[in-house]
């Protein structure tokens, strides 16, 4: 369904917004759409940048306003975690600290990588990842 909901938004959404154009009702959307990622097997990028793409974001701009959204989600597991993290010992917490490190790099790399990406090319690759995956796991389960 999310697949099919991003490839929508992509192919009809207008390309004229950019992330200055934001306002507080597209915000509060978009922000909206985010919530929708407790539900099981919702990609909280994905349905942001759904939203984004439906309100006439251009690809990149959506993409940017995703990833940034993701900025107070992750911090926010993050600080929960620590206390955890810190009575298992210091050891973990060196290993923790030095897993984190590593996934901010890789995940920054990735969202180069995805910027320049969607400069030049579609949502098509996720949208097909999205419904082979949903029917995948439909099969499966």
């Amino acid at each position: 369904l999310y697949g099919v909901l991003l490839g929508l938004a992509d192919w009809l959404g207008r390309e004229e917004k950019v992330f200055e154009d934001m306002t507080w009702r597209d915000g509060l959307i978009v922000g909206i759409a985010q919530a929708l990622a407790i539900i099981p097997g919702t990609s909280r990028s994905g349905v942001t940048m759904t939203a984004a793409r439906a309100l006439g974001y251009k690809r990149v701009e959506a993409a940017r306003f995703s990833f940034l959204l993701s900025i107070p989600a992750v911090a926010g597991a993050g600080v929960l975690i620590v206390p955890e993290i810190f009575e298992a010992g210091s050891e973990l917490a060196l290993r923790a600290l030095i897993a984190g490190v590593l996934t901010f790099i890789a995940a920054f790399a990735t969202m180069a990588f995805l910027m320049n990406f969607l400069k030049r090319a579609s949502m098509l690759v996720f949208v097909l990842y999205r419904v082979a995956m949903g029917v995948a796991l439909l099969y499966f389960f």
